[in-house]
């Protein structure tokens, strides 16, 4: 009979797993066509390491996250070593990428519902199964699943959760392997994503709760998940040999990196609080980036915080009630509490403010609530073994079908939101118009679609230029002081409107908001040039070379002024001045050529552009200009040379478009 029952449960568990993986490919089936979106160049679009392929693994542990100009940040080897693999098998294919996010959710789904279930081990596997399937189908998590990028998120939670499971593993066998084995997937789950790092005392809570150990075992796990945490600081210290994290951070993507005070934070906090509970029961809006100033945590509306605070305080005495009798509810509230802890706006601010993937983990806490919630409003035992799945009451089977399908549906719609960047930004444009840096994103994404050859958008391109110019003016509405917005809008002022006059005031005020923004002083100097101004032309460009010795830009456009004006000697000491410096580029070799041109020195003029063309591998500019020449001198080898060349580079836009 007890061999019967266990093979019945076994049986009954399989199928719940199957239903749970199939369940994830219908909700999430429709992103497999979805190409890449936000921020996934940072993992795998366009991205040279990722192409090296396995290759690159060494790299990948010994390089940070994201490691462009400026934004050297982060330490999440797990989740580019993934793609690295991937790229090696499949090569650039976002479809085969999209495939595995929701392959690598769905064994994070089945994993979680058996892990609950062996931790909820005294009662119905009834309340496994609502609290999994409420969490695979709800909406907020379609950012971590169609995000190629999020991946890391995705890694983060199933090994952490791997790692609990270890743990109570130890305190039910006293097997040291099991304390190994919890302690290295802990690193895995911070070397894919730092989130994993309140799991430090997530899973003590596990073990206090379902885990039959003693205050001694307690405190060897703990001691553990801290030597794990040691472990992994020193392991990234030493591989990434001492480099610093650095990264920019803007007022617009949270203002509290500038503001002190902690009311302010509090304020901040308990606004934060409360947008994360409201998202998870109405996830209608939902948005790709939030940001400064969509959700305000400055000045938020004051019932929204006397809300938040009855909430706060309310789920905190619930949790005090419940934890001495170690009430499922009680876990639930505190696994909430302390996993969202980190994106609470508090001691760190998060970038961005908000976030629909800083949800992701926490969102087990509030399902586990919700799940509890409806069983006791609809009177559904789920401590008792006997309870069966198709025998319970009608009310309630149509208010969780209900919910099941209203999550479902609106998970499947925003699937389709994430299908690129253009689809995504736009949008999200719509309920976001707050959002500065959304705004900036989606005006970018239009002016790249503007200059492209293929458009795929189904606007013209005098709608993406106006698109464009709207957003900018919508930022300056909300944010008069963001130096992109007045740079980018003063230049589509230049280039767009031919409105030189109107440009003027936006550039000289970007400059003055930053005084070293290196592309704003390039466009004002180019801006007074157009004016006529031509002294203060020369000023600017000679600014935006001295804080950016290797900008190209300003390098060609004051060769052009002083040739213009033909100040022949000043054009020679400014270009052999930066090859005396070891500036060796091929715009500087070119700017050379063209003066000896208008000094009429043919010999010397197609020297430097062949210098220039050997420098450059892809720029087709001077081949033109060398193929012409060798023409001309009847040099036909030559002239077949450049021409064989020329057909082979790319034709850069005269205009260097910054946005």
């Amino acid at each position: 009979m007890k061999n019967q029952l266990i093979h019945c449960l076994k049986s009954e568990k399989l199928k719940i797993c199957i239903f749970l993986g199939v369940l994830c490919f219908l909700v999430y089936g429709n992103s497999i066509r979805n190409g890449y979106a936000l921020d996934d160049e940072l993992v795998i679009y366009q991205n040279a390491q990722i192409h090296q392929g396995i290759k690159a693994i060494p790299e990948i542990f010994t390089t940070r996250y994201s490691h462009a100009e400026n934004e050297d940040y982060g330490y999440r080897p797990i989740v580019k070593v993934s793609f690295a693999m991937e790229y090696s098998l499949f090569g650039e294919n976002p479809h085969i990428s999209h495939f595995i996010n929701i392959l690598i959710y769905a064994f994070t789904c089945i994993f979680l519902f058996l892990f609950l279930q062996k931790l909820f081990k005294n009662y119905s596997i009834l309340l496994p199964l609502l609290v999994t399937t409420l969490f695979l189908v709800h909406p907020i998590h379609a950012e971590v699943v169609d995000s190629l990028k999020n991946r890391d998120a995705l890694f983060s939670f199933f090994s952490s959760i791997l790692s609990a499971y270890f743990f109570i593993k130890y305190a039910e066998t006293n097997r040291v392997k099991n304390i190994f084995l919890g302690g290295i997937t802990f690193i895995v789950a911070m070397a894919s994503k730092i989130d994993a790092m309140t799991f430090i005392v997530i899973i003590p809570l596990f073990l206090y709760f379902f885990g039959k150990c003693n205050w001694k075992q307690l405190v060897i796990c703990f001691g553990c998940l801290l030597l794990s945490v040691i472990v992994f600081i020193l392991i990234q210290k030493k591989l990434l040999f001492g480099i610093p994290k650095h990264r920019v951070l803007g007022y617009i993507e949270n203002p509290l990196y500038f503001i002190r005070g902690y009311a302010t934070r509090g304020i901040a906090a308990l606004a934060t609080f409360f947008w994360y509970i409201q998202l998870f029961v109405f996830p209608k809006k939902l948005i790709c980036y939030y940001g400064y100033n969509q959700v305000d945590i400055l000045y938020p509306n004051k019932m929204i915080l006397i809300m938040s605070l009855i909430i706060v305080v309310s789920f905190l005495i619930l949790a005090f009630i419940g934890l001495k009798k170690k009430k499922v509810f009680a876990f639930g509230i505190l696994y909430f509490f302390i996993s969202i802890s980190m994106f609470l706006n508090i001691l760190v601010p998060a970038v961005g403010i908000v976030a629909e993937r800083f949800a992701y983990i926490p969102s087990l806490g509030l399902c586990i609530l919700l799940a509890i919630g409806l069983l006791e409003i609809f009177k559904i035992s789920y401590t008792s073994h006997q309870v069966r799945l198709l025998k319970l009451n009608r009310p309630f089977l149509f208010t969780i079908s209900i919910v099941l399908v209203l999550f479902s549906v609106r998970t499947i719609a925003r699937n389709f939101d994430w299908k690129n960047h253009y689809t995504l930004y736009s949008h999200d444009i719509v309920v976001a118009e707050k959002s500065v840096h959304l705004q900036q994103l989606y005006a970018t994404k239009c002016l790249e679609y503007y200059y492209a050859d293929d458009n795929t958008t189904g606007q013209t391109k005098e709608q993406l230029k106006n698109a464009a110019i709207a957003s900018y003016k919508t930022i300056l509405g909300i944010y008069p002081d963001d130096r992109t917005s007045l740079n980018d809008l003063g230049k589509a002022e230049m280039i767009f409107e031919k409105n030189d006059s109107a440009a003027l005031p936006l550039l000289q005020k970007a400059v003055e908001v930053d005084t070293n923004y290196v592309v704003a002083f390039f466009n004002l100097a180019t801006c007074e040039h157009l004016l006529g101004n031509d002294s203060l032309s020369e000023k600017y460009f000679l600014k935006s070379i001295a804080l950016n010795p290797h900008f190209m830009p300003a390098y060609v456009s004051l060769t052009n002024l002083y040739l213009h004006h033909e100040f022949y000697d000043a054009a020679f000491a400014l270009n052999y001045g930066a090859l005396d410096k070891g500036i060796k580029s091929a715009a500087i070799y070119s700017n050379l050529g063209t003066i000896y041109l208008w000094k009429n020195d043919s010999l010397k003029t197609a020297d430097y552009y062949e210098i220039a063309v050997r420098t450059d591998s892809i720029n087709n500019v001077d081949c033109r200009f060398l193929e012409n020449y060798f023409l001309k001198k009847g040099n036909i080898e030559k002239y077949k040379k450049y021409q064989k060349l020329s057909a082979q580079k790319i034709i850069h836009h005269e205009e260097d478009i910054r946005f």
